[in-house]
């Protein structure tokens, strides 16, 4: 039952993760680009539900990863800490572009597959932000006030 109150509330931190994403995306359409405009609810509401598994399982590795050498040089420690969120980011990336494969395949949606070397140049320009995000969500996820609502240890 632990685990299940664990996977749930990821799962519903990652679809808030995944609502806070989309909203910039549309932010950016409505201000720059209107191809990126989602003015359709139905797909803004598909798309939380689908990718929060995929960011909920992000967030829940770098909460989860404490584990790293034992050393003393600070700028050593704060290299491989930014590392290890941009790996979680780039392989949370190639996830969330293998699940947006996956739907359009399902769907049948009229968009374009992409090629295997765009997805990998897109997770590894999704690596940053999602490495940012991994790390804010850490740190909300480690204050006393959200430890304390959710019971889950």
């Amino acid at each position: 039952m632990n685990n299940l109150k664990t996977i749930v509330k990821f799962y519903l931190f990652g679809v808030v993760a995944s609502l806070i994403l989309l909203g910039f995306i549309h932010i950016y359409g409505m201000i720059f680009d209107p191809f990126y405009a989602y003015p359709n609810l139905e797909i803004i509401i598909k798309t939380p539900l689908i990718s929060g598994l995929p960011f909920g399982a992000l967030l829940w590795i770098g909460h989860t990863i404490n584990k790293l050498p034992q050393t003393k040089n600070r700028y050593l420690i704060v290299v491989l800490k930014a590392l290890t969120y941009y790996w979680i980011g780039f392989i949370a990336g190639l996830i969330i572009l293998g699940f947006t494969q996956l739907y359009i395949f399902v769907f049948n949606e009229p968009y374009y597959y992409a090629t295997i070397e765009n997805i990998i140049a897109f997770a590894l320009l999704l690596g940053v932000p999602l490495a940012v995000l991994v790390r804010i969500g850490k740190k909300l996820i480690e204050e006393k006030n959200i430890k304390s609502r959710f019971r889950c240890n």
